[in-house]
């Protein structure tokens, strides 16, 4: 080692000293005295070897109690009694499993599990075969262990005395038992060496168990062994002592005196310290570090409430410039009208996409308001039914062409006494991610229940929709303000905010999500005093949605068709009447289009003209440089650029040969003169 590792030296040796050099004294002084025992304490291992095989055996015994304690405590043996005509089958297959998955954890491989009901009646048995429902044997059902009359097998029988209910915290008793047969056989696999069992405690008191081990003496010992043990001690001792100086050397000194020279040549910009030994440039570089981190985490939470707040004003700014592209693009067609009805029909056309357009914004604006929420006005005696029918009115219809079914099942017998407009929008949130995650058919199921909290009287209400999934890693950051999943609108604070609403009615609500099921919000309210029987009469069966369609064109002659990409349909529609005789075609997404030019094999030859937003929604995986260059690798004539997206480069539109146009119809002669 180098000299000036002087203290790293010192430390080393007291190191191998007190880990190595007195524990190996130690043991040859230990072991020098085990060999000199008399044949009496060899006497005593034995007798100690055949009680450890018998507390071994009765280990066993007791993680076979164990298992069945794990599966009466399940949940599958829970749902498996709660089970009705419809799902009864299901439950048994999941309280099988369970029971499978208890006996495979044990080291005995045949053993036969029997479910009992509380009037002795088989329910269940695993292994399944020749199985026949059959009564209890008589026998003592609080005796927990015994052997049957032929000491041929070992029954277990575990009462099923209770069922614990997480959400009304309470136990039901008498609900049946578990009777298990262990066969002495299977025993004998695990223990060669036992030969008879006489007699078993119910309670596994080791006191109370007769059984009788065939098990080989200890002999005594040579003080040969002694000697070998020395030897081959101290030699393994020196290697490791040579290999270890080798790599404490390379590994930790040639580190540490790199680091006290870098500690050493920072401190000429710091502030002076004596530093006496490679340790004393450890702990002061660390300090250093401790400061840096600190430093750096303040910026990086400065960082991201700025970004936070820049992701919510670009999103806001996004959102609200929608509605009055669309405004421009009515008052455009409402140029061109000579007539009323044009004029009336304009208006029913763009009618829903201006109302639309309002609720989100008004939806959105209320989001932000209630980041901050921090008080309450609490309505009394309102009803659940009253709000989610209010929440449907809101929502109105639906896009696409989605058939979404709904599932009601209220359990609930309390009025609510909440805050009725905030707890509206938290329930129109939810509803409204579920319809927009479904993509084409689905379900939506609304279940409620009573519930006590803390001996206080809530409503428990459940809102889930198929077709849909939450990966496991997402399912908590869905809380978190200004997190998004694949949604085209939206502020990322809706979730959030429910969650601060439902909390502040000392409520809490949970997500939950399986792929094969979907997903399901679960909260809580607080419930009134006063009861009522809750009706669903008025309450909507079904969603069905109706996708505006844009009819292609017939073939186009060659070199004078005008595309149109675009996922307003809207926008189309007024491109197409302001175009008039125009050849055109419309696609709703970058997609759309390149299946289309895949199966037209002139197709791209013929267009003459086109026309692509920026933003093309979240039915695409396209963003729009990306989809311009794979344009620009099959189509080389006039591409046109029609958004209010600001562009913060406009040199890659030259390099790629796009102009860039207003967000309305242009004409022919127009867009030509820009060239």
């Amino acid at each position: 080692m180098s000299s000036k590792s002087k203290t790293l030296k010192i430390y080393f040796v007291q190191a191998i000293l007190l880990s190595a050099l007195v524990p190996f004294i130690f043991s040859v002084w230990l072991l020098w005295s085990i060999l000199q025992s008399s044949n009496e304490k060899i006497k005593v291992a034995n007798d100690h070897l055949e009680q450890s095989s018998l507390l071994q055996l009765i280990d066993t015994f007791h993680k076979v109690q164990s298992a069945a304690y794990m599966v009466a405590t399940s949940e599958g043996l829970n749902l498996y009694f709660q089970s009705t005509i419809d799902n009864e089958h299901t439950h048994k297959k999941l309280l099988e499993g369970v029971i499978q998955s208890a006996r495979n954890a044990l080291c005995y491989k045949d053993t036969r599990w029997v479910i009992y009901g509380s009037r002795g009646k088989a329910l269940l048995q695993i292994p399944t075969q020749n199985f026949y429902p059959t009564q209890m044997p008589n026998i003592n059902k609080d005796s927990g262990i015994r052997i049957n009359s032929n000491r041929t097998e070992v029954e277990f029988i575990f009462p099923i005395s209770y069922q614990f209910n997480p959400i009304s915290k309470k136990l039901t008793n008498n609900l049946g038992y578990i009777y298990i047969i262990l066969p002495i056989s299977e025993i004998k696999k695990q223990f060669p060496n036992l030969v008879h069992i006489y007699k078993v405690s119910s309670s596994l008191d080791i006191k109370d168990f007769k059984v009788y081990f065939k098990l080989d003496s200890q002999k005594m010992n040579n003080l040969y062994f002694i000697y070998v043990y020395i030897f081959i001690i101290l030699l393994l001792l020196s290697v490791a002592i040579y290999w270890g100086v080798k790599v404490f050397q390379k590994r930790i000194v040639d580190k540490l005196l790199s680091l006290r020279a870098r500690v050493l040549n920072e401190m000429n910009y710091a502030d002076k310290r004596k530093i006496n030994n490679e340790l004393d440039s450890l702990s002061i570089t660390f300090e250093f570090y401790l400061k840096y981190t600190s430093f750096l985490q303040s910026e990086i939470r400065k960082s991201s409430q700025l970004a936070a707040v820049g992701n919510l004003a670009h999103s806001i700014a996004h959102d609200v410039r929608r509605p009055f592209s669309t405004l421009y693009f009515f008052l455009q067609e409402i140029k061109g009208c000579n007539q009323i009805k044009q004029v009336t029909y304009l208006a029913k056309e763009f009618e829903p996409a201006f109302t639309e357009s309002k609720n989100y914004i008004e939806h959105l604006l209320n989001e932000v308001m209630d980041a901050g929420i921090s008080k309450l006005n609490i309505s009394e005696k309102i009803k659940f039914e009253d709000l989610l029918f209010k929440s449907f009115l809101t929502i109105g219809s639906i896009k696409d062409n989605k058939k979404i079914e709904i599932e009601y099942q209220f359990a609930h017998s309390y009025y609510m006494d909440i805050d009725e407009i905030r707890i509206l929008r938290v329930i129109l949130n939810i509803l409204a991610n579920a319809i927009e995650a479904i993509h084409e058919n689905g379900r939506i199921w609304i279940h409620t229940e009573d519930i006590k909290v803390e001996n206080e009287n809530f409503v428990e209400i459940s809102i889930g929709n198929s077709n849909s999934f939450i990966e496991k890693e997402h399912l908590q950051s869905i809380f978190e303000p200004f997190f998004t999943r694949n949604k085209e609108k939206g502020t990322g604070l809706g979730l959030s905010i429910a969650q601060k609403i439902i909390k502040l009615h000392k409520g809490n609500i949970e997500c939950f999500s399986e792929y094969d099921k979907g997903v399901e919000f679960i909260f809580f309210l607080p419930a009134n005093k006063e009861s009522y029987i809750p009706h669903i009469s008025k309450l909507p069966k079904r969603f069905i949605g109706n996708k505006i369609k844009v009819a292609l064109p017939k073939n186009s002659s060659e070199n004078s068709m005008f595309v149109l990409i675009d996922d307003d349909p809207l926008v189309g529609r007024s491109w197409k009447r302001y175009l008039n005789n125009v050849d055109f075609m419309v696609f709703l997404s970058p997609e759309e289009f390149f299946n289309y030019a895949n199966k037209n094999e002139n197709f791209i030859k013929n267009i003459s003209i086109i026309v692509t937003d920026y933003y093309f929604g979240v039915n695409s995986e396209y963003e729009f440089f990306v989809f311009a260059r794979s344009l620009r690798d099959i189509y080389f004539n006039k591409i046109f650029l029609s958004s209010d997206a600001q562009i913060n480069d406009y040199k890659i539109l030259d390099e790629l040969g796009i102009i860039k146009i207003d967000k309305r119809p242009h004409s022919i002669k127009e867009l030509l003169s820009l060239i």
